[in-house]
């Protein structure tokens, strides 16, 4: 018989944050257990801890009366298994899916020669388990999103079924939990069907699932027992039969329900003469988002988000020019662009700019400096290198390194030589001093110190009460409720909610927010 695991006294501190406070939670064979809390609450870094990504400050497991500290990962690893669909999946773009499967045997097996044929059937099987009929030799970055995600948990069960499979112990010598982190935002309403029989099917074998997940409906529906973190500590462990969804809420926000319930909205802001940006039936090409249709102005910072995946992410990069599968139109002051001929070139020459969320992949270029890294956006600079002015390039750059308080000697600093957060003040500079009409943001503080997150906000706004128009699309709610006057909230790829500050205030309040996005409330939707 399958064994109680018993998590106790996590606590992990990033500097002077404290992630989590002595954090504890039992996962007990055969019952799904579902961690929820709001952005920021710890969800993510308990399941890294419990990963082995992070090596925690303090912390144990208890598997039938044998304790093992969370830092030891070769020990925990002997006592328990754990099987994690990850919240960005955690497959290899350019390996084949039979690939990603079997990355764990490459690391451990001793065969001189793998059988890819018998390897290849097996692996077939367990995507069909999933409704995935194709063949296990295409390339993940061949796959649709909603495709990935079934190919990360069919993955993800035959990881923690392994030991069954590949050997004589059965299923009842093995205690094993599955962590499904924010999974059923990459699913369609049938696709959560299927994957609530695959956790019964799980559950009946004796193993736990700790299901993460924003979506309250999901949560009481697919869970036995739920833990609640707020600010890194645990507010609650109950049954999710002896709770309804407000009093949840209530536990997430700290605040109740009802005294957000009748402020979601107000009165739309004036934006009188300012500069109308319109968006009409904006789709992308894998339908993860749209149609939509929405505007804002000049001098105006409107936020979006949403829960994982509920497509509010794909909007900068669309009306960037740089999904190629997005259609729709754009209508500024110079008149309608078709978005489906719109690339990023042509973008920058309209006037729009963005910081895109991956800085390390999409947004600098980490062995070249500051400087260097400018001149993609400067519109007066000579794109034939030989006529370069270098002068101008050092100085524009010194000028930035001052004007962003980056910590750096210089402009020849190299982006690798800086640390996160002043790196990210250089790519917020890379968009802002190229002087658009319009600002995409996606996540523009995540990864940042406090510092920088406040420079960041400092910076968004200075621009906008110039006159920029800024779309700032972000899961941070509480760096929103800094920034936003508006806030549109997505669910399914569509807008459902849209949120103003209240009389009185500057900004949408951030658990207005995070009310909106968990309960899908659809209010003055345009």
């Amino acid at each position: 018989m399958q064994s109680t695991v018993t998590i106790s006294n996590v606590s992990q501190h990033f500097g002077a944050v404290k992630a989590l406070d002595r954090v504890g939670l039992t996962l007990r064979p055969g019952e799904v257990r579902a961690l929820i809390g709001a952005n920021g609450s710890g969800k993510s870094t308990l399941v890294k801890v419990i990963a082995g990504y992070h090596t925690p400050d303090s912390g144990a497991v208890d598997v039938d009366g044998t304790q093992c500290s969370l830092s030891d990962a070769r020990g925990v690893s002997e006592l328990w298994k754990v099987s994690i669909v990850h919240q960005d999946l955690g497959l290899i773009d350019g390996l084949s899916i039979l690939e990603n499967f079997l990355l764990n045997d490459f690391s451990s097996s001793n065969e001189l020669k793998i059988s890819w044929s018998e390897r290849s059937k097996t692996v077939s099987k367990y995507l069909e388990r999933f409704g995935v009929k194709i063949s296990p030799y295409r390339k993940i970055n061949e796959c649709s999103r909603v495709t990935r995600a079934l190919i990360a948990l069919a993955r993800a069960v035959w990881i923690l079924e392994s030991d069954v499979r590949n050997s004589s112990v059965d299923e009842s010598g093995i205690t094993g939990t599955l962590i499904l982190d924010e999974l059923t935002a990459f699913l369609s309403v049938e696709e959560v069907q299927l994957l609530r029989l695959v956790i019964k099917d799980i559950v009946a074998s004796g193993y736990s699932v700790l299901f993460v997940s924003h979506d309250l409906d999901e949560i009481i529906s697919f869970a036995d027992q739920i833990t609640v973190l707020r600010d890194g500590k645990c507010v609650a462990d109950q049954s999710a039969r002896d709770i309804s969804k407000d009093e949840l809420f209530t536990l997430i926000a700290g605040r109740s329900a009802e005294d957000l319930k009748n402020n979601a909205v107000s009165n739309v802001a004036e934006t009188g003469s300012r500069k109308k940006i319109f968006i009409e039936d904006l789709s992308s090409g894998d339908g993860a988002l749209g149609p939509i249709s929405f505007d804002f102005a000049s001098g105006e910072v409107v936020g979006i988000t949403g829960l994982v995946g509920s497509g509010y992410e794909l909007v900068p990069y669309s009306l960037f020019g740089a999904d190629k599968g997005s259609v729709g139109s754009l209508t500024i002051e110079s008149g309608t662009i078709r978005i489906d001929r719109l690339t990023p070139p042509q973008a920058i020459q309209l006037g729009i700019a963005l910081v895109p969320g991956d800085r390390n992949t999409q947004g600098l270029w980490s062995d070249m400096t500051i400087a260097e890294n400018l001149t993609a956006t400067d519109k007066e600079q000579k794109t034939n290198p030989w006529l370069i002015s270098w002068k101008r390039v050092w100085g524009r750059g010194n000028d930035v390194v001052k004007e962003y308080a980056v910590k750096a000697p210089n402009s020849h600093t190299k982006i690798l030589q800086l640390s996160g957060g002043n790196a990210q003040r250089v790519m917020m500079a890379k968009g802002i001093t190229a002087k658009p009409s319009i600002l995409l943001l996606h996540e523009p503080v995540q990864g940042v110190d406090v510092g920088s997150r406040s420079h960041i906000a400092d910076v968004i706004l200075d621009r906008a009460s110039s006159g920029l128009a800024v779309l700032c699309a972000s899961g941070d709610h509480e760096f929103l409720a800094q920034v936003a006057s508006r806030v549109l909230v997505f669910s399914h790829g569509k807008i459902v909610s849209e949120l103003h500050a209240k009389e009185g205030q500057q900004f949408v309040g951030k658990d207005e927010i995070v009310y909106a996005c968990q309960n899908k409330i659809s209010v003055d939707v345009q």
